[in-house]
């Protein structure tokens, strides 16, 4: 059984492929890069009535762009905190 796509879905996919490259060429892990492209292509399917098709493209980059950011922003402060953290016990171990 072979699933046939519809120009949508094939549009989609091309999409996907060239967003997940740019990411993982642009800093992103590969993994990263693929979880970005598969979230905001959950959300071109939840507004793709709204989204006319010529503007899907330039759409796409800004969701895909802005994620990463948020993720890169999420990631520094998460490493922070863990320092922050990892400090005070290390304070605490040589005090005990």
């Amino acid at each position: 059984m072979t699933l046939e796509l519809d120009g949508f879905e094939q549009m989609l996919v091309v999409l996907a492929r060239e967003v997940s490259y740019y990411l993982h060429k642009n800093g992103a892990s590969r993994e990263d890069a693929e979880d970005i492209a598969q979230d905001a292509l959950v959300k071109i399917i939840k507004t793709s009535n709204i989204i006319p098709p010529s503007d899907m493209r330039a759409w796409l980059y800004k969701v895909v762009i802005n994620h990463f950011r948020d993720m890169y922003r999420w990631k520094k402060r998460y490493a922070e905190i863990l320092e922050e953290n990892f400090a005070t016990f290390d304070e605490k171990v040589a005090e005990f």
